[in-house]
């Protein structure tokens, strides 16, 4: 692996990194790997929203009705 810097302290630093074939493959992996974990992470994060939009629901329903019944 070879690193290096270019460009000037007043403008963005670029960052180069030279890969071998087998550390760009190893890379992609682990990339599309972590990509794949964010998703289902994703999905139950959307999963545990659609739960506490139900209970809010519940709840609002429950007061409603509480306070009908004053």
């Amino acid at each position: 692996m070879n690193i290096s810097w270019g460009g000037y302290e007043e403008q963005e630093r670029l960052f180069t990194i030279k890969l071998t074939r087998k550390e760009k493959l190893a890379l992609e992996s682990l990339v599309s790997l972590e990509i794949e974990i964010l998703k289902e992470i994703n999905a139950k994060t959307d999963e545990i929203k659609q739960e506490l939009n139900e209970e809010i629901e519940l709840h609002k329903r429950i007061l409603k009705k509480l306070e009908e019944a004053k």
